[in-house]
């Protein structure tokens, strides 16, 4: 059975994106409980709970959600994330899309692909929140 909790970008990632201003709007969150211990949990959790609003939390961004953030910067798809023959999931932006040579991240799931992907068009000023 595939858990959807599988397919989301990874704390550090996450935690990252938050720190460069991405929205944090998301179906599943990482919640700090207390003593840097991090959960991860679905919205209904998370804004169900009593008391939850003072505890720190995180986005956790399925690579979907990521890929809509980066298409909505560009106002078109110029986004190929595959999994390749080694394991691993890559994604790729075309030239077109940041008018530079292509560039290309990697990463064991699609999700933590993508956030490595917008990481690193936020950093080289490439799109903006």
């Amino acid at each position: 059975m595939i858990h959807p909790e599988s397919h989301v970008s990874n704390l550090i990632l996450s935690q990252r994106l938050k720190e460069l201003g991405v929205k944090q709007e998301s179906l599943f969150w990482y919640v700090n409980l207390g003593k840097d211990e991090w959960h991860r949990r679905w919205e209904g959790e998370v804004f169900g709970l009593p008391g939850i609003e003072g505890l720190e939390r995180v986005s956790a961004f399925f690579a979907s959600e990521l890929g809509e953030m980066m298409d909505a910067h560009s106002g078109k798809t110029n986004l190929l994330t595959r999994a390749s023959l080694k394991g691993k999931w890559y994604c790729e932006i075309s030239p077109s899309y940041i008018e530079q040579k292509t560039h290309c991240e990697y990463a064991d799931t699609e999700a933590d692909a993508r956030a490595k992907m917008l990481i690193y068009l936020l950093e080289n000023g490439l799109i903006k929140n």
